[in-house]
């Protein structure tokens, strides 16, 4: 998973690849509900790496992934109503497909699982790559972005300040600003996004003569997500910040998750 997506995705990486470290934990072990935890990101032109199936642990309880994985659940992801890909366990909670698939723009992926007769459901599609049309540097404070839009895709702009080294950076964007509200999306239309703030540290001409924008197009079902995690802030305790009212994705009994659709541009340095 690359950077920007490791940073809007940090709740969910914090409970799904962590099994829910106990100090997220604000209810009293009395009155705890175990809940399934179900994570993928199916990201365009890229090898699918698993969905990882885990379980909240009570506070008394310390982290340990193998008391958070869970082991025997089944399942498969079916693509396009057709293609049926089995899901195995591998190690960690995840469970990969038995032969290697890249993930397709265009297709909607289901997935089914199912853990000690409890059924688990959510479908995505994965959006295009979005094509940045112009880029701006707007004073010296953040960056804007103008794209061509799709009904069924919601988009964010990110910046980057590029390292020496391949897929190194001295600085990047750690969330989004906004996602577009797919209501107001119109297939073919350009719209503008902008990027968070870009800290002071950064502002200088030594860092803005770096500075680049890229654009993530994600599932329509990603903007509620966004929306409903504790007013779009970065999320660094699942319980006091996102917690109940965070919205998922996945469908069943004691569950919360994501399996989302994401695709991202090519990079663009600003006029």
């Amino acid at each position: 998973m690359n950077k920007i997506l490791y940073y809007i995705f940090i709740l969910i990486c914090t409970v799904f690849a962590s099994g829910c470290q106990q100090d997220e934990i604000l209810e009293p072990d009395s009155v705890f509900t175990e809940k399934t935890v179900i994570f993928a990101n199916l990201k365009d032109g890229l090898l699918f790496d698993g969905v990882t199936i885990t379980k909240t642990l009570p506070l008394s309880v310390n982290y340990d992934i193998k008391k958070a994985e869970i082991t025997n659940a089944a399942g498969y992801i079916k693509v396009n109503g057709l293609q049926l890909i089995p899901l195995a366990y591998t190690k960690d909670g995840v469970y990969k497909s038995l032969h290697p698939i890249t993930i397709k723009s265009g297709n909607t992926y289901e997935l089914f699982i199912e853990i000690d007769g409890k059924k688990f459901y959510a479908t995505t599609y994965v959006p295009y790559k979005p094509v940045i049309e112009e880029a701006h540097l707007v004073g010296d404070q953040y960056l804007n972005a103008k794209i061509k839009a799709k009904s069924e895709e919601v988009y964010g702009v990110a910046w980057y300040i590029p390292g020496a080294t391949i897929n190194s950076y001295l600085g990047m964007a750690q969330d989004f600003q906004e996602i577009t509200d797919p209501k107001t999306i119109v297939t073919g239309e350009e719209v503008v996004i902008r990027t968070i703030d870009i800290p002071l540290a950064y502002r200088s001409s030594t860092y803005s003569n770096l500075t680049v924008v890229k654009a993530y197009a994600f599932d329509k079902q990603y903007y509620d997500y966004f929306k409903s995690k504790s007013n779009n802030q970065q999320i660094t305790n699942s319980y006091t910040q996102g917690g109940g009212q965070t919205i998922w994705n996945i469908m069943g009994t004691d569950v919360i998750g994501l399996f989302i659709g994401s695709s991202e541009s090519s990079s663009v340095k600003p006029n």
